[in-house]
């Protein structure tokens, strides 16, 4: 039953209690299961198999997509690096230009304030996503308690109601406005 409820799906209950004394038994056995039944906690996570149009277009998996190109993009220019031959002697006598030098480090800088700037929205996200989650749980709980709570105040037990001891409303009389 734990495998049904909570998860990535809405799941509905519906108890059936009976006002009759003959039905005592059942009726709270019944209330009792669904009592336990709102207690169960599943943790929800999200379906990547589900559709691939939806994960593609989720900006989560945008930003894991662009920090995993970066990072590609950086290994194969420091795998380059690595295999480059060494320049010819003469070629080394010579200093670098100082325009390529710098040119060549705000590239790289650029790239890793892009790679940052990535990581903080992501963690950002990842953030957002939990608090969100942990209000949508706490919002079913509340939900569904509510539902049992009404349940309960409605079940009659020997003409009285569980809750207060009131008597129920009889046919004859009419309700209160």
């Amino acid at each position: 039953l734990q495998d049904s409820l909570g998860g990535n799906c809405r799941t509905s209950m519906v108890a059936c209690v009976s006002p009759q004394p003959t039905a005592l038994d059942d009726s709270l056995s019944t209330l009792l299961f669904t009592s336990r039944a709102r207690a169960i906690r599943n943790h929800a996570k999200v379906n990547l198999r589900a559709s691939g149009d939806a994960v593609a277009s989720s900006l989560l998996a945008q930003y894991e997509a662009r920090l995993t190109q970066l990072r590609a993009q950086l290994a194969a220019t420091e795998a380059a690096k690595a295999l480059a031959p060494p320049p010819p002697p003469e070629a080394s006598s010579l200093p670098p230009s100082s325009a390529s030098v710098s040119r060549l480090e705000s590239e790289r800088s650029a790239a890793e304030a892009a790679l940052a700037q990535c990581v903080r929205e992501y963690a950002k996200e990842r953030a957002q996503k939990a608090k969100l989650q942990q209000q949508i749980s706490g919002l079913q709980a509340r939900l569904l308690q509510a539902q049992i709570h009404e349940v309960q105040s409605k079940v009659l037990i020997g003409g009285r109601r569980i809750e207060d001891g009131s008597p129920a409303l009889d046919e004859d009389e009419p309700p209160d406005a």
